[in-house]
Order: structure tokens, then sequence, then C-alpha cells
């Protein structure tokens, strides 16, 4: 009988311990609950501060939209604007030719005919015009009655450069090539 006795002892240790585990377990499973119930309420209250970062993104994203469009636009009219200027100085410069070929002081079928097409310019200050060239500086020749300053690189206009000279039909080559 001894056996039972201590068979029965077993039994009652192993319940014990097997409500003690189960205890245990659903202490830890309440404090799991409490974990993740306070880890949902933070990311709710934490959602308020997502929806005001995204609010701004959008916000940040449509301005920048805003400002590649104005940007866009200036470029256009800043493009048109040098159109226009383009024109301007071609309409004026064809005013100086005319008025140089009429104009019997003017050898405007000279090699060195340049029309002096620059417009004119005026200090922003006092409003007097300036000397020609007076803000680039001198062309460095003396102009003569019926010769135009200019500030053209004679080398590369092709009014002065000699392997642009088309007078012949024909375009000369550089000094130092040699030709077939």
């Amino acid at each position: 009988m001894t056996w039972v006795w201590i068979v029965i002892a077993v039994v009652v240790v192993l319940a014990v311990v097997g409500l003690l585990v189960m205890a245990a377990n659903k202490k830890k499973q309440e404090q799991r609950r409490t974990q993740a119930e306070e880890l949902r309420t933070d990311a709710h209250s934490h959602s308020a501060s997502v929806l005001d970062a995204d609010r701004q993104a959008r916000d940040a994203e449509a301005n920048a939209a805003r400002a590649r469009a104005e940007a866009e636009r200036a470029e256009q009219q800043a493009a048109e604007a040098g159109r226009a200027r383009d024109m301007e100085r071609a309409t004026h410069e064809d005013q100086i030719r005319e008025a140089d070929r009429i104009d019997p002081d003017v050898d405007h079928r000279s090699d060195e005919y340049v029309p002096d097409a620059e417009p004119q310019r005026f200090d922003t200050q006092t409003g007097e015009p300036l000397e020609p060239n007076a803000e680039r500086g001198t062309t460095g020749r003396e102009q003569t009655p019926g010769q135009h300053a200019t500030t053209r690189d004679p080398l590369s206009d092709p009014l002065t450069d000699p392997a642009h000279d088309t007078r012949h039909g024909t375009q000369q080559p550089p000094e130092g090539t040699q030709t077939r």
C-alpha cells in the first residue's frame, strides 16, 4: 500500500506543478496582452504624426511641382525674350547697314567694314549715354571717318576671316594648310 501512497503523492505533486505552470503561462499571456495594448495605443497616438508627415511630404511635392512648372515658364519666357532680342538686334543691324550703304562717307564695301550695330548704352545711375564699348574696354583700333569700331574677333568673324572669304564663291583654307 505504500506504493499507492507514493503514486498518489507523485500525481498530486505533478498536478500542483502543472497548475503552477499554467498560472505562470496565464500571467505571462496577460502581460503580453497588456504590452501589446500599450504598443497599439502608442502606435495610434503616433499615427497623427505619421499623417502630418505624409501631408507635409505631399505639400513639399506639390511645391516642388509648382516650382518646376514656374521654372519651365521662366525658361520659356527667357528663350522668347532672347529670340525677340535677337530679332531686334538683327533689325537694328539692318538699319545701320542700310544707313551705311546710303551714307557717302562710309565705305561699306571695304574689307574692313563692320557695321557699328551695338545699340547705344546708357549709364543706369545718371542716364547719360555711354561711350561705345565703354563697359567692355576699347577695341584697340582708332576709328576713322567711314570706319566703325568693333569688338569682333577678326579671326573668327566671317566678315574679316580669310578662311570665310566668299567673294570669289569659294571658301579659302586657313593659312598653313595645303590644298589639293
